[in-house]
């Protein structure tokens, strides 16, 4: 998927400005904004649930009140040791919708997400790395 296909436009020839409304299913980005640089985030970091850290462990979540449109991320998980032999991480999207995503010991599992709200890691006694890649205008 390239960046420049996330944000797709539909003209509005009455006004000079975004030409669609919260909430949106195809949320876009025209004139003048059309033009505007992506920028790109990159928060990297590691994770431990072994007690006393409660679970589930938060590793993301947007601001409800200045998340952008259109946000596309890849996520990166890698669970490297722990008692469970798989973890459970949580995606919950702006609709509120949520997708679980199973990571097996010694492995990196990689996604690219549209519109990601949260990210939390429900598994205890598991420990590893995760790596976000936020694209946004």
């Amino acid at each position: 998927m390239a960046l420049n296909d996330i944000w797709p436009c539909q003209e509005n020839e009455s006004s000079n400005t975004t030409a669609c409304s919260r909430p949106c299913k195809k949320c876009c980005r025209c004139k003048p904004d059309k033009d505007r640089a992506i920028i790109t985030d990159e928060i990297c970091g590691t994770f431990d649930t072994h007690l006393p850290v409660p679970v589930p462990l938060n590793i993301y979540h947007v601001d409800e009140s200045i998340r952008p449109f259109g946000i596309v991320s890849t996520i990166s998980f890698y669970y490297g040791q722990g008692d469970p032999t798989l973890i459970t991480v949580l995606v919950t999207y702006y609709d509120l919708s949520e997708e679980t995503i199973i990571i097996p010991r010694g492995n990196t599992i990689t996604r690219t997400l549209r519109n990601v709200g949260s990210l939390t890691i429900q598994t205890p006694q598991a420990s590893g790395k995760y790596c976000l890649n936020i694209h946004y205008k």
